[in-house]
């Protein structure tokens, strides 16, 4: 399930992410940030606690999920402690993968005419950092596959190898493959790439 804002996760959601196999435990947050002034200036319907409560309660209940999400930093008024905040928050949820926005204006947004713009190198010296938890947060996640027993769902197939995706959106190269896309593969995880 992709772009799920975290407001429109419920009891009933969580426990059908837990006892319907057709839906697989990935979900990607339109996290946008975690701190509660910049969240309101975005016009987001949530706070960073409920943030942080309800995905940490998925993640309690069903142990398997991964979590990707989408961040802007440099909002207009983003000062370093809101940075911080939203910092510390996908640090604490350990996210598995992150797509990273420096903020730009858009025409005819509210955004647009907010005054207190952070100038691009402040923007992108925050995503740089966001990007090397990122890159750590990746890792980690990957570590904890390595030698488990996993289904992958074929997408392509290249000089022998096969690419796809587990249950919940670790990608997986599978050498020496023979068998065909859109096919489901029981694989045990050898080893890492960079």
């Amino acid at each position: 399930l992709g772009s799920f804002y975290p407001d429109k996760i419920n009891d009933r959601f969580v426990n059908l992410l837990k006892t319907e196999k057709k839906l697989m435990p990935h979900l990607h947050i339109s996290l946008q940030a975690g701190d509660d002034e910049i969240l309101k200036l975005m016009k987001r319907k949530y706070k960073r606690a409920e943030v942080i409560e309800v995905l940490t309660k998925l993640k309690k209940e069903v142990p398997s999920i991964e979590f990707t999400g989408d961040v802007i930093v440099g909002f207009p008024h983003e000062k370093e402690n809101n940075f911080i905040n939203t910092y510390k928050l996908i640090e604490e949820i350990g996210f598995s993968d992150l797509h990273i926005f420096q903020y730009s204006d858009r025409e005819k947004t509210l955004a647009s005419i907010y005054e207190e713009k952070v100038d691009s190198k402040t923007k992108k010296e925050r995503a740089d950092r966001l990007e090397i938890l990122r890159e750590n947060m990746y890792k980690k996640t990957r570590d904890r596959y390595l030698n488990k027993e996993t289904q992958v769902l074929v997408e392509e197939i290249k000089h022998n190898k096969a690419y796809g995706y587990t249950e919940n959106y670790i990608k997986v190269q599978i050498n020496n493959f023979q068998g065909s896309i859109n096919e489901i593969k029981n694989i045990k995880i050898q080893e890492l790439s960079k």
